[in-house]
């Protein structure tokens, strides 16, 4: 079985600036900005009759993150 196709937008923004001998950047990020339902693969549910059923597990969705480098 095909899984769906994996849609994933991220988006982000780094700020740099120089302190004395160090680089210093912030960065700020955005994972799966469109909040898609990605489906990572499947398992298999054994139902109370025994059959079984596909069960997906999902990527995260939306994911905030925030950097912070020093370079020296």
């Amino acid at each position: 079985m095909r899984r769906p196709a994996l849609i994933d937008v991220d988006l982000g923004l780094t700020w740099q600036r120089d302190v004395g001998t160090t680089r210093m950047e912030l960065g700020a990020s955005m994972l799966n900005v469109i909040g898609r339902s990605n489906v990572l693969d499947y398992g298999l549910r054994r139902g109370a009759d025994g059959t079984y059923t596909m069960v997906p597990r999902f990527l995260p969705m939306r994911q905030p993150a925030l950097t912070v480098r020093l370079l020296y």
